[in-house]
């Protein structure tokens, strides 16, 4: 009879389960102790079957698993911001830029993550002073949300990159530059 399963069946399997994890997440509040219930009775039933005769269960087993992790994934970045008690409130920050400058025709913008915080504010400010990956900076500004549209969800955008607020044109002083991972900011030395 051969093998049910082959490679292929079996990546499409956990695509599908991925996927349906994204779906529900989107469309259900899940509670986190639920996904990392999920995926410890799936990681066991895996576990204690692989290789048995009940293939099925364990295909079952790692669909179930995919679901779960599809569903982190989603969860991980519909968190609340932290910055939430502080939106619309002229604040001080200091804290370091954590990516690549983003150099625009009109504009710069900087992701920047302030001490004592897990989640990074987008700074945007005028392009006549030079900014780089790893300067820890101070910056007093207003921090506002990301406006809505219609056409593009600008919000879940910078949530992928765990990019939560925004301050418009804050006024900004340089500490001191090479606060960064040295890893990366040899990398971006190169790019």
């Amino acid at each position: 009879r051969g093998m049910w399963l082959s490679n292929s069946r079996l990546f499409i399997l956990m695509m599908l389960g991925f996927a349906v994890g994204i779906f529900l997440a989107s469309r259900f509040k899940f509670s986190a102790d639920i996904v990392y219930y999920s995926v410890a009775v799936s990681v066991s039933f895996f576990a204690l079957l692989y290789g048995a005769k009940w293939k099925k269960v364990v295909a079952l087993a790692l669909f179930l698993f995919c679901v779960a992790a599809g569903a982190w994934r989603l969860n991980s970045y519909n968190r609340e911001s932290e910055f939430a008690r502080v939106i619309n409130e002229k604040t001080r920050w200091d804290g370091v830029i954590v990516a690549d400058v983003d150099v625009r025709t009109d504009r710069q913008q900087l992701t920047f993550r302030p001490y004592g915080y897990n989640q990074n504010l987008l700074i945007f400010t005028t392009k006549w002073k030079k900014y780089s990956y790893g300067d820890r900076i101070v910056v007093t500004g207003k921090v506002t949300v990301p406006k809505q549209s219609d056409e593009f969800d600008y919000t879940s955008y910078l949530h992928r990159f765990n990019t939560y607020a925004i301050l418009s044109y804050p006024q900004i002083f340089v500490v001191e530059s090479g606060q960064g991972n040295s890893i990366t900011a040899a990398l971006l030395k190169m790019k």
